[in-house]
């Protein structure tokens, strides 16, 4: 595999969005019943725009506009509870270079969701353009996220595949 077009590491913890969107009941008038109305969770939108602001430094001039590979590793801090005694004693003890994996949560998909959405605008025109995500949890002796991102280049077009015939 080649080597990433974008490669950075942003110290931290991430704040993944949750898969519910807050829910509130109105009455519509027009209706005369009540409604419901899905409103983004301001935590969440919160949470996108400090990632954002903390990968700002990494980002292209201009977007990319054809589609793209994620790869996120997230190296969360593990907590040195009672509870986690055990996991801590296993990271402790885990080869040098090597991580342990994290099977806590927050979900992978959500952190894979959180980090398409606030990088929007920036990396990619629209987090759609994500065609291949790949997203890791590991433990590690500091919270943070790796980044990877691989820049596609869009199928040839007709005419230029019958271009290409006639080269070869």
């Amino acid at each position: 595999m080649r080597r990433p077009d974008i490669d950075f590491i942003v110290n931290g913890k991430l704040s993944p969005s949750n898969v519910k969107t807050g829910v509130d009941m109105r009455f519509n008038p027009d209706t005369k019943r009540m409604e419901r109305s899905n409103y983004p969770d301001p935590k969440i939108e919160k949470a996108k725009a400090h990632f954002a602001a903390r990968c700002a430094a990494f980002a292209p001039k201009v977007p990319h506009d054809g589609p793209c590979m994620l790869k996120v590793t997230i190296y969360r801090q593990a907590v040195k509870s009672p509870k986690w005694k055990r996991e801590s004693q296993l990271m402790e003890k885990q080869v040098e270079g090597e991580s342990w994996y994290c099977t806590s949560r927050p979900d992978w998909d959500n952190c894979g969701k959180t980090i398409g959405d606030a990088l929007e605008g920036m990396f990619w025109k629209n987090d759609s353009q994500i065609v291949d995500a790949w997203v890791s949890k590991r433990y590690a002796e500091f919270s943070k996220v790796r980044v990877q991102i691989w820049l596609y280049k869009q199928p040839l077009s007709p005419k230029e595949r019958k271009q290409m015939s006639f080269i070869c």
